[in-house]
């Protein structure tokens, strides 16, 4: 099992290191303040899973509801200057972002449906709870670079529903 949780830090790893630069590429603020959030959140995953490749009890691996995070940095964003006009690249390292999150699901869901210890099942039960609500974040990131009158018009922030 310790080549699984070495992979599963790696990807963490990778995902930290990616939002570190997008958060520092941003010219939006609050875009920037939640790619640093969520490369916390990659931190975090990567602690959790270097905890259980010691064959550490790991405890709870949610602390910060990503969702109610990203709505409460969205709530304080201004509307974009007239100007703001979204490049191809940012779109498209949004998207490659949107990627990240989708293989650590489709990986941590294989890890799961292999896996005979209970223990390893809930830990990555939760950690592809919260990998599911980063997915989330990037879909209505790349909305908002995409239409961000529009978006932003929405004083409800519909776009990030929390389960």
């Amino acid at each position: 099992m310790s080549d699984v949780w070495e992979t599963a830090k790696s990807m963490e790893n990778e995902g930290k290191e990616f939002y570190e630069k997008l958060a520092a590429e941003s010219t939006l603020p609050g875009v920037s303040k939640i790619f640093s959030f969520l490369a916390k959140q990659e931190q975090k995953h990567f602690d959790y899973f270097d905890l259980l490749s010691k064959g550490a009890p790991a405890g709870d691996a949610a602390d910060e509801d990503p969702i109610a995070k990203v709505k409460a940095i969205f709530a304080e964003v201004e509307k974009p200057a007239a100007d703001f006009v979204p490049e191809d690249e940012t779109v498209g390292a949004y998207e490659k972002g949107l990627s990240l999150e989708v293989k650590s699901i489709e990986y941590y869901e294989k890890i799961l449906n292999g896996s005979d210890s209970d223990y390893a099942k809930v830990a990555l039960k939760a950690i592809i709870e919260e990998e599911e609500k980063h997915k989330k974040i990037l879909s209505a990131i790349i909305d908002f670079v995409k239409r961000p009158f529009e978006w932003l018009e929405n004083a409800e922030f519909n776009h990030l529903e929390t389960y």
